[in-house]
């Protein structure tokens, strides 16, 4: 391995790491699974309201 591959490699492990972890943040403060099911149920009531 050349040393600016060594370089890239650790960036790209970084980078992936922080993503990761950002994602994670965001998914315990807006509840992603709750939201994921309210948007579900509301989607079915809708289609529930529609004429048959």
């Amino acid at each position: 391995l050349k040393w600016t591959q060594i370089v890239f490699l650790v960036i790209a492990i970084h980078t992936y790491v922080h993503i990761t972890k950002r994602n994670e943040a965001i998914n315990r403060i807006f509840n992603y699974d709750q939201l994921h099911y309210l948007s579900n149920n509301k989607i079915i009531s809708s289609l529930r309201l529609l004429p048959p």
